[in-house]
């Protein structure tokens, strides 16, 4: 008897202290999903497919777009196709919304006035400067510190894209005259020309086949300079050939390139050089 009462007062307590559960909260349905903007869809040009299977160390290696490697400037299908993939690139970063922030930022960055290192000849100071968004510097020359420039190269009236770039310059020792290297369209080919300073005149001279660097070392008595230059590429492949065949070169002012005597004896004298400091 105790029992069952004892266990009445039991089942009694817990459901006075328990509380009854929370009612149900109402089902709320979920918005719907936005569904994602449809890709952009792209029609590129087409590009020619040509037979063309070329055997390298026994292995038969396709190359079917081997003409898309032609010079653009020179090949009009390749620059057909190169302006039409432009034109597909071009349309599409026309959507991006941020785009116009990032170039204004970008533009406004970039936008401050450089000068290049001086070179010093004489009382001569030669330099470039860039007034902050031309696309290439300008070489400048001025005599002494405080002399006014006076403008020598201007390379933006070069091209019409200002791909074409002022690239290495050397003026001789007595500053005088000045070796300058054109770059076009950003290839490592250079063709250097030379310029009187004091009149800004152009000599005939042209010099073709040098590569990376178109520094010249000038002579001391100023009537040339040594430049170094590899063979002149095949018909058809100047942009594919191989650099190989460095050699040196010593040009007289006044002469044809064809005329340049090669430095045999002095690219010996560099080579022992570099070998006498490498055992050293």
């Amino acid at each position: 008897m105790r029992r069952s009462l004892l266990l009445l007062f039991l089942t009694t307590t817990a459901c006075i202290s328990t509380p009854p559960p929370p009612p149900a909260a109402p089902l709320i349905e979920a918005p719907a999903a936005e569904a994602p903007p449809p890709a952009p869809t792209f029609a590129y040009p087409q590009a020619r497919k040509v037979d063309l299977v070329e055997t390298k160390f026994g292995v038969a290696v396709a190359d079917p777009y081997r003409w898309l490697e032609n010079d653009v400037r020179n090949d009009p299908e390749v620059r057909a196709w190169v302006t039409a993939e432009n034109e597909v690139t071009d349309k599409f970063l026309a959507t991006l919304p941020l785009r116009a922030a990032f170039k204004q930022r970008m533009t406004e960055l970039y936008d401050y006035e450089r000068y290049g290192t001086p070179a010093k000849r004489k009382n001569l100071y030669f330099y470039t400067h860039n007034t902050g968004l031309q696309n290439q510097s300008v070489l400048f020359v001025r005599s002494g510190l405080n002399g006014e420039p006076r403008q020598l190269i201007d390379p933006n009236g070069w091209s019409a894209d200002g791909a074409t770039a002022l690239a290495e310059w050397t003026p001789s020792d007595d500053g005088k005259l000045l070796s300058y290297a054109i770059q076009d369209g950003g290839t490592d080919w250079r063709t250097v020309r030379v310029m009187d300073t004091a009149t800004g005149k152009i000599l005939p001279d042209e010099l073709k086949w040098l590569k990376y660097g178109g520094g010249v070392s000038w002579s001391k008595d100023g009537k040339g300079f040594y430049y170094s230059r590899y063979p002149a590429p095949a018909a058809g492949a100047t942009y594919q050939g191989a650099t190989v065949d460095q050699k040196i070169y010593y040009h007289r002012l006044g002469t044809a390139q064809a005329s340049d005597r090669k430095c045999d004896r002095l690219c010996r004298l560099v080579r022992q050089s570099h070998g006498k400091i490498a055992g050293h």
